[in-house]
């Protein structure tokens, strides 16, 4: 923001050049602490192999926010089977008496 926008325009876009820089850092942040935690799963994946005589780790094919939405589906999917099979045995049930 320069001098002059900061002196003689809006103040509300003191506000938004605000907003803007924090949001900025978050994600540079998040960005950093993700790079973070790909770095982990590489040494980890590395070390791993290279001093195990058992299975053999692999890094994922897939990015985690893919493998999380994967899992976060499945896991609805099965609650959802969960109920229907609920309510079948219900339904049984009640046609029983």
């Amino acid at each position: 923001m320069s001098q002059d926008e900061f002196w003689k325009k809006d103040p509300d876009l003191f506000w938004a050049y605000r907003f803007s820089y924090f949001n900025k850092r978050k994600e540079e942040d998040y960005n950093a602490w993700n790079q973070g935690r790909y770095m982990l799963h590489a040494l980890t994946v590395a070390l791993s192999n290279a001093f195990s005589k058992n299975k053999k780790l692999e890094y994922p094919s897939v990015p985690y926010w893919e493998q999380s939405k994967e899992q976060h589906v499945s896991s609805l999917q099965e609650r959802l089977l969960q109920r229907v099979q609920q309510v079948q045995e219900v339904m049984r049930s009640k046609n029983e008496e």
